[in-house]
């Protein structure tokens, strides 16, 4: 039994030495998108990008020449290696298409468009019958020059070697493929931050097998959990009570800010003036500041799952999605609901935000396509996500479809502040040089100011697209809140001086919190007016934000407790503020001590 398991081991492997073909093609398939993607990204080389690109086309070219040395007859040996090379040649064409014109590789952004959440749509770009004629020929003419260079390798080997050695071929193959990766990453651009390369994931966009089975499965099962979450929110609506009449119709909006730290805003004392439209607006008292808020955590998923859902006070442990959130809240109180989102709703990123945006009535998107991939892709204007693209999406309560609801509920989703900062802003809002930031900050060097000034310009832009938010609801009875999801560190936290990203500290979770409301609104509820201008030295963190909003716009559910409430008079302000992330705690004192009394 032992011997008859070894023969047909040998004989396999013997049949898997015979794949000379497959085992040239397909690493050069590989290979050509790799290099494509590179020169088209203009990313630079890592070691994880060339370590993952190896063990995949490793593991791509042996499964294949695995499955093809199976069967005995070499009849169903040829037919399997054809379908092989078909299949994978339809993922070439498919791959150099989206590289070219779309400019993303093939990822779970990408195979979502085949199964979307509702409220999605689809982008007809990602999908295969969206391939030009032309895309067709030209990969098919890349493929043919591919094939005709893997059977002149194999002839020349085998005019120079009659005991032909597949082994020693791929080897040499793959020793001509290092330097020919690296002539294609000096071409491109120099100033790529390798860490958010691997940060983001880049190094696994180089793994075929990554990206080809084990991102579309990770995307497809992330959109069936996604599907299951949303259903238990959908099916276990919170019961509302309404305590006090706000004046009808009106709108209620929230804009999320992204990475905005409260420290680099000129109206909360940072030196540059970066933020003149909402300095205006303080000085005319519609807009109020809140100067002693933090985020409940360092990134936006951890963040916002916990800001857009409801705080259970006697059990604070509790899962976010156990409870509801905030647009299922605000729609039971008689709300019409309409989220509008200038960050991805598909994709790596998806997960729990995109499933709280599906509870609102209604969800609008900038653009379908994974937006961390558009971002770091981007070369030209023509390719970045600017804020901008959100403020035709804007709706009030006189524009959109009410069915029978007077007021309106929306959340307006940007991308704010997120690195890379240079993405952020249009080039007229390019007024911040490094020589501006080095007489503030003189201990930055000069890729570092250079760099605080992108960000400083980028809390410039979102100063402008703030105000032109606010400007949209100043004509109709409106509040409007901005915050932002978390901040960043910029060259001051004292582990890492010279880097700029999500951190645990006071810095990293300090975030710029106001509340606009229109002279209408004012004048029609002098109640809600009061409470907010009392309440904005009061310590907050937004966690507490859905049960403090319900609160202030006279909606009661079952986990709504006054001390957890911000602008209600029984608000606990002597709850710790205590951030824990990462194996790490952060702590926070009030700022004004007598707000505690």
């Amino acid at each position: 039994m032992k011997q008859s398991i070894q023969m047909r081991l040998s004989k396999i492997w013997e049949r898997m030495r015979e794949q000379t073909f497959l085992a040239l093609f397909l690493p050069l398939m590989q290979l050509f998108l790799l290099c494509l993607y590179l020169y088209t990204s203009g990313q630079l080389v890592s070691g994880s990008v060339l370590v993952n690109w190896l063990g995949g086309c490793v593991l791509l070219v042996g499964s294949c020449a695995l499955l093809v040395s199976l069967p005995q007859r070499k009849l169903i040996r040829y037919g399997l290696s054809g379908v092989v090379v078909l299949l994978l040649s339809l993922l070439f064409i498919y791959e150099y298409y989206l590289i070219t014109d779309v400019q993303v590789l093939l990822n779970d952004s990408v195979a979502l468009q085949y199964r979307q959440l509702p409220g999605e749509g689809v982008d007809s770009r990602l999908l295969l019958s969206s391939i030009p004629t032309m895309s067709w020929l030209k990969a098919i003419g890349w493929l043919l020059i591919l094939a005709l260079a893997s059977y002149g390798a194999i002839w020349l080997y085998r005019y120079r070697r009659e005991d032909l050695r597949p082994w020693r071929l791929i080897a040499c193959i793959l020793l001509l493929a290092v330097p020919t990766y690296i002539v294609v990453t000096v071409r491109a651009q120099r100033d790529v931050d390798v860490r958010l390369q691997d940060s983001y994931g880049y190094y696994r966009s180089a793994d075929m097998v990554n990206r080809y089975i084990a991102t579309t499965r990770g995307g497809l099962k992330t959109v069936r959990h996604a599907k299951e979450k949303l259903a238990y929110l959908r099916s276990h609506l919170p019961e509302v009570t309404i305590t006090n009449q706000v004046s009808s119709p009106h709108n209620v909006v929230v804009i999320m800010g992204e990475s905005l730290r409260r420290l680099d805003m000129h109206c909360y004392g940072y030196p540059l003036e970066d933020t003149p439209h909402l300095d205006s607006l303080v000085q005319a008292g519609s807009l109020v500041l809140y100067d002693d808020v933090v985020s409940c955590a360092p990134t936006t998923i951890l963040s916002l799952r916990k800001v857009f859902s409801i705080r259970d006070a006697r059990n604070p442990s509790r899962p976010w999605d156990e409870t509801s959130t905030l647009p299922l809240a605000f729609s039971q109180a008689g709300y019409r609901t309409y989220w509008a989102t200038n960050q991805e709703v598909a994709g790596e990123y998806m997960t729990d935000i995109t499933v709280i945006a599906n509870t609102s009535d209604t969800l609008a998107s900038t653009d379908i396509l994974d937006s961390t991939v558009s971002w770091l892709w981007s070369r030209g204007a023509e390719k970045k996500k600017y804020d901008e693209l959100i403020l035709p999406l804007l709706q009030d309560y006189k524009t959109i479809a009410m069915r029978g609801k007077t007021n309106l509920f929306t959340l307006v989703h940007l991308m704010g502040s997120h690195i890379d900062y240079k993405d952020r802003y249009p080039e007229p809002f390019g007024v911040f040089k490094s020589e501006d930031i080095h007489p503030i900050e003189p201990h930055l060097l000069s890729k570092e100011a250079e760099k605080s000034a992108h960000y400083i310009n980028s809390v410039l832009y979102n100063d402008w697209i703030v105000s032109e938010i606010i400007r949209y609801y100043s004509h109709t009875s409106s509040i409007v809140i901005y915050m932002s999801d978390h901040a960043v560190t910029r060259y001051d936290d004292p582990l890492e001086p010279h880097s700029t990203a999500h951190s645990m500290t006071q810095h990293s979770l300090s975030i710029p919190f106001m509340v606009y409301m229109s002279d209408q609104f004012m004048a029609e509820n002098p109640d809600i007016v009061k409470l907010v201008k009392g309440a904005c030295h009061r310590p907050f963190m937004t966690d507490l934000f859905t049960n403090s909003l319900l609160s202030l716009m006279g909606i009661q559910v079952p986990y709504s407790s006054p001390q957890i409430e911000l602008w209600s008079a029984q608000y606990d302000a002597s709850r710790p503020r205590e951030v824990h992330e990462w194996g790490e705690e952060v702590a926070f004192e009030p700022k004004y001590p007598n707000q505690l009394q």
